[in-house]
């Protein structure tokens, strides 16, 4: 009885689990938190449309209890007998790491010592009709490919979807770590009169934020982020990589991840998995910023997503 997006994201759940060696956490000290921007679309639809059809004699129960937007967390909590913190922040490109910073919260505020974060949405015929009569896909330009030819070519956003599921902890009771994650911080951006993000402001508040990590730009490897092939986006990334390069005396690589799962709201959950890959070593990396220099090994990406209704986010992933 579980709708699609509620079975994507217990899979991911169950795998996380897996990989960090925890078949069961204590259910009073973990926390749960899932980023979406759309939620369970598909079954709000179908308990929608069946409505419609029937003229409310014949209401699906089962649709509607799987339609909200905390059906999949809550599940989780049922699945693994969860009993602390259980929260879906839902903010366009940035509700990933809205739900990240809630369960990092959490953990350092001494309430859970472990959390279940991800980020979560589905692709389907309504996203797909949405999309283009919003113009997010364009069919007279490609789509997403790899970056070898830069970002600033005329691509198109690729239409995906996805479940990302994590494990955190407390630096105390990890006991399989496969990478630290810092720096967490959310915001709103400026916008230029013109048009365009102040990159000046922006390279700014990402060295305060690494700062008061105890962190530095001088030790960021690569900057991940969001480019999704749509030029203006893509273009705010670049000011931003080139002053934070300017800033540091170096080249700073700016990668993308988004030819890998392509567009949706919860798609910086992959970022994250994309940038722990390439801290451990476990995945090639693409850059997407002409660089004379190769890239050196990364042990420190930051991590940094831009939603067009004018909200920031950034953390950074350390081997």
């Amino acid at each position: 009885k579980l709708g699609r997006l509620q079975q994507m994201v217990l899979v991911a759940a169950r795998h996380s689990l897996a990989a960090g060696g925890l078949p069961a956490l204590p259910p009073e000290r973990t926390c749960i938190t899932i980023g979406t921007g759309l939620g369970c679309l598909n079954e709000t639809a179908l308990f929608v449309e069946n409505m419609l059809l029937n003229e409310e004699r014949a209401p699906l129960p089962t649709r509607f209890t799987n339609s909200v937007h905390n059906a999949c967390a809550s599940n989780l909590a049922i699945e693994f007998g969860l009993k602390g913190l259980n929260s879906t922040p839902t903010h366009r490109e940035i509700s990933f790491e809205a739900g990240l910073w809630q369960s990092a919260m959490e953990i350092s505020g001494g309430r859970a010592d472990f959390a279940l974060a991800g980020g979560a949405d589905e692709l389907n015929s309504y996203v797909l009709a949405a999309g283009a009569r919003w113009g997010w896909w364009d069919a007279t330009t490609p789509a997403l490919r790899l970056f070898a030819g830069g970002l600033h070519k005329n691509q198109r956003p690729l239409p995906g979807e996805g479940a990302a599921m994590f494990v955190l902890a407390d630096a105390n009771k990890a006991s399989n770590s496969l990478a630290q994650v810092a720096a967490i911080r959310l915001g709103r951006f400026t916008m230029l009169p013109g048009g365009g993000i102040d990159a000046k402001a922006e390279a700014a508040w990402i060295c305060e934020t690494l700062e008061r990590n105890g962190l530095s730009l001088a030790e960021m490897d690569v900057v991940l982020c969001g480019a999704n092939g749509w030029q203006s986006l893509d273009r705010m990334y670049l000011d931003v990589a080139d002053h934070l390069a300017a800033l540091a005396g170096r080249t700073i690589p700016c990668g993308a991840y988004k030819h890998g799962c392509g567009e949706y709201y919860g798609a910086s959950a992959f970022g994250l998995l994309t940038a722990v890959g390439l801290v451990r070593g476990e995945i090639p990396f693409v850059h997407c910023h002409p660089t004379a220099a190769e890239p050196r090994p990364p042990r420190n990406v930051l991590l940094y997503t831009l939603s067009p209704g004018g909200c920031r986010a950034m953390c950074c992933v350390c081997a």
